[in-house]
């Protein structure tokens, strides 16, 4: 069930809830969300971008290049970012902002 509007527009006020089983019911799935998140190492928000935008990595001469078609792989007990066609990075999502970014402009100051 959706609690929200798409772009996080509030509920009408003439929305019909029943706060006390909405809230609790709202509690459990954040909380699953949250351990999904924990177990990734990473945000959904920022994997999701990566998935759909591609990401950054840095390439053997430290300059940061561009990957699309990314998919994630569980090797290890490890979560990875891999570009789908060339495998041209695979990193570890909980790396995210060290060896790898959304924008090139992220791996700057690494």
């Amino acid at each position: 069930m959706r609690y929200t509007e798409k772009e996080n527009k509030p509920l009408p006020h003439y929305a019909s809830i029943d706060i006390s089983k909405d809230l609790n019911e709202i509690i459990q799935k954040l909380g699953q969300l949250e351990d999904i998140e924990e177990e990734l190492g990473i945000d959904l928000i920022t994997l999701f971008k990566a998935l759909k935008n591609g990401a950054y990595d840095l390439n053997c001469s430290n300059k940061p290049r561009h990957c699309s078609g990314m998919s994630i792989q569980y090797y290890n007990n490890e979560w990875y970012l891999e570009h789908i066609e060339s495998g041209c990075f695979c990193e570890r999502l909980k790396d995210y902002g060290k060896t790898w970014a959304l924008t090139k402009e992220e791996l700057d100051n690494v």
